[in-house]
């Protein structure tokens, strides 16, 4: 019953325009336009108070416009209101006026509280759109418009892509469950992010690999970073039923001059990165086209996209 008072406002406007319909001898054109407009004001109160049922979740947001449409409406038939309630004349205080005006502001804030609540919502689904749930990183779709967004800013600048995966990872899940595997992820990512500059480009790839991209900085540069960042993932530990687990990443990395194509230097990357897994794991591999090159051409040519089984 806590939210059946607009059913009386459009009982009330209802019971109005029978009385004034009942009650009056109408003169064409006027007082048959006027009720005509009474009517269409009926229709316009029940639309809005169907609406306003949709926004019982938020019962601040439904009161301010319940009152607020309910004192405007009343004011709109505050004629009929003095026939039946008021046997003298108020004098010079205007009542009609007096409740539109409380209701036009109670409308004014309930819409204005209507509307912030839809921004917030807006972008909390845009960050929820941007990120993935369980690390707090951009996720792929994200990192590409972010990359798109910062095209000028990266202009005239050399960068590098830097693939990492996490050793031996399926191996955690099998062995420990998916519970740690996704501890293991998500510490790992706490670890990345802080790692790096703030207006560096970190996000979760996929899985259990993530993609870094360091702007402004030399192939030597970004490689003491990649060697840092994975020295600070092998430090990490977990514990596990008083064990102590430890996981290592591999990570291929991939210097970039200005007007790169995203997806092909990440494949080359990629490229590097499974060097890097099929050497031993927990170690850097820079990826160098001619050297890559003529690795291809003796073994033949690896789908960039192929995993070292286990991770």
């Amino acid at each position: 019953m806590m939210y059946k008072a607009q059913h009386g406002i459009i009982i009330l406007s209802l019971l109005i325009v029978v009385y004034k319909g009942l009650m009056h001898t109408f003169i064409w054109p006027v007082d048959i336009v006027e009720l005509a407009l009474e009517l269409v004001m009926v229709v316009t109160c029940c639309a809005v108070m169907y609406y306003i049922e949709q926004l019982k979740s938020s019962p601040r947001i439904y009161w301010l416009l319940l009152l607020g449409s309910g004192l405007y409406y009343f004011s709109s038939y505050f004629d009929a209101l003095e026939e039946f309630f008021l046997e003298k004349p108020l004098g010079y205080l205007n009542i009609a006026e007096v409740v539109k005006a409380v209701g036009f502001i109670l409308l004014f804030i309930g819409i204005h509280s209507l509307i912030s609540r839809h921004r917030l919502l807006i972008k909390e689904l845009k960050i929820a759109a941007q990120t993935d749930h369980l690390t707090g990183l951009l996720n792929r779709r994200a990192f590409f418009e972010r990359m798109l967004s910062n095209s000028q800013v990266f202009e005239n600048t050399q960068g590098a892509f830097l693939l990492m995966d996490i050793d031996h990872f399926k191996g955690v899940n099998d062995n420990y469950g998916h519970a740690l595997g996704d501890t293991v992820l998500a510490d790992t990512a706490i670890s990345l992010r802080n790692s790096t500059r703030e207006y560096d480009i970190l996000a979760r790839w996929g899985g259990e690999e993530f993609l870094l991209y360091v702007n402004d900085i030399t192939q030597d540069k970004a490689l003491n970073i990649a060697e840092q960042l994975r020295r600070h993932v092998e430090a990490l530990s977990f514990d596990y039923k008083g064990e102590k687990i430890h996981c290592t990443m591999s990570i291929g990395l991939h210097s970039v001059n200005v007007n790169c194509n995203v997806e092909l230097e990440v494949a080359c990357a990629d490229k590097a990165l499974y060097q890097a897994k099929s050497q031993g794991r927990n170690r850097v591999i820079v990826y160098n086209e001619a050297e890559f090159a003529a690795a291809e051409q003796k073994t033949g040519t690896p789908n960039p996209n192929h995993k070292i089984a286990n991770g």
